[in-house]
């Protein structure tokens, strides 16, 4: 890693601390789901996970075949600054009014 620029550097070591955003839809689904269902839930969130993530490998190498590995690393780059920003203006949002009816007996944990 010494020979790497210091910029290269800098970015492994914000990537390394910034880790912990794998961890965020796990409180969620844990807060939104019944406890005797959580553990089926967890399944099907890393299932889905893992599966995405195998997609954008496929997708993030055919981009980079066809338009370079620079234009796809910072075309990424962008793409994923985009999503953020477009999830955490839907985390602002307040929650939905509920339906009377809609789930009956259900409550909320």
């Amino acid at each position: 890693m010494c020979a790497l620029p210091v910029g290269t550097v800098a970015g492994e070591l914000y990537a390394g601390a910034r880790l912990g955003v794998h961890a965020g839809p796990g409180p969620a689904v844990r807060r939104a789901v019944p406890v005797e269902l959580r553990g089926r839930a967890m399944t099907v969130l890393s299932a889905g996970l893992m599966t995405v993530q195998g997609i954008g490998m496929t997708l993030a190498g055919v981009a980079a075949e066809a338009v370079g590995v620079r234009t796809a690393v910072a075309g990424a780059g962008v793409l994923g600054a985009a999503c953020r920003c477009a999830l955490a203006a839907a985390a602002r949002r307040p929650p939905p009014a509920p339906v009377a009816g809609l789930v009956a007996g259900a409550t909320r944990r």
